[in-house]
């Protein structure tokens, strides 16, 4: 799998490092494993720096759309995707704009791990398992 948790040192945070490409059958088997059980409200550091995206528009479309159903039968913990390449954080904030229209807003897109951090801690207070 090119997505593996890795050490971060906040309580109740996840780490997730992407490595190669990731296509749409991988982001459903991400969703699966790691927003299931307890992981299910944890707060998501989502780092794609090193990951190429093959998903159409109409396929980032349809994963706002199931997350957003998802979120409907029991809360979602928020998401932050993290990547400085242009295509990548073009489709993560397309994922974004469809993720906040579908009805789950706490989705964000940054270019660098502290912006994120950032965000979450407006979220969910570092420790907090709250969401």
């Amino acid at each position: 799998m090119p997505v593996v948790a890795v050490d971060y040192p906040v309580p109740n945070r996840l780490l997730l490092k992407a490595t190669g490409t990731i296509e749409l059958s991988e982001m459903i088997k991400v969703i699966a494993f790691f927003r299931g059980g307890d992981t299910r409200l944890t707060p998501i550091l989502f780092d794609l720096a090193d990951t190429t995206i093959k998903v159409s528009a109409a396929e980032v479309a349809a994963l706002a759309q199931m997350m957003a159903l998802e979120m409907k039968k029991a809360p979602v913990g928020p998401v932050a995707l993290i990547t400085t390449d242009p295509e990548v954080f073009g489709m993560g904030r397309m994922f974004q704009s469809y993720s906040t229209a579908s009805g789950r807003p706490h989705v964000g897109v940054f270019r660098d791990l502290s912006a994120a951090e950032r965000w979450l801690d407006a979220l969910v207070p570092r420790g907090s398992d709250n969401v």
